[in-house]
């Protein structure tokens, strides 16, 4: 849960969509002209450079969630469920959430 969890974070989800859709112009910052949105402005005037905050943000969530989904690896290995299908199980997803991580970080 504490990998899954991380996709939940407040600024998980602005960060993303800052550097996903307002980017891409799928999107627009939004709200009045002078609330910048911590760096959202930058980012909707393709004026940003790789020192924004939104960038910094997503860097530190896919690496703690790579982080998580690897203690979660290894505590389900080691700490002995009897239930080889839910232990199996628990591996498989914290892989597949470690996997896109790495993905998300390009």
């Amino acid at each position: 849960m504490g990998v899954y969890g991380m996709f939940t974070d407040w600024n998980y989800g602005f960060a993303y969509m800052g550097i996903t859709e307002i980017i891409s112009d799928n999107s627009d910052k939004g709200s009045s002209p002078t609330d910048t949105g911590t760096d959202k402005d930058i980012l909707d005037n393709l004026t940003f450079t790789s020192t924004a905050s939104s960038f910094a943000s997503m860097w530190e969530q896919w690496y703690k969630s790579i982080g998580r989904a690897t203690n979660s690896i290894q505590f389900t290995e080691e700490y002995g469920l009897t239930d080889e299908n839910l232990k199996n199980r628990y591996i498989a997803e914290a892989r597949f959430l470690r996997a896109l991580n790495y993905f998300l970080v390009g």
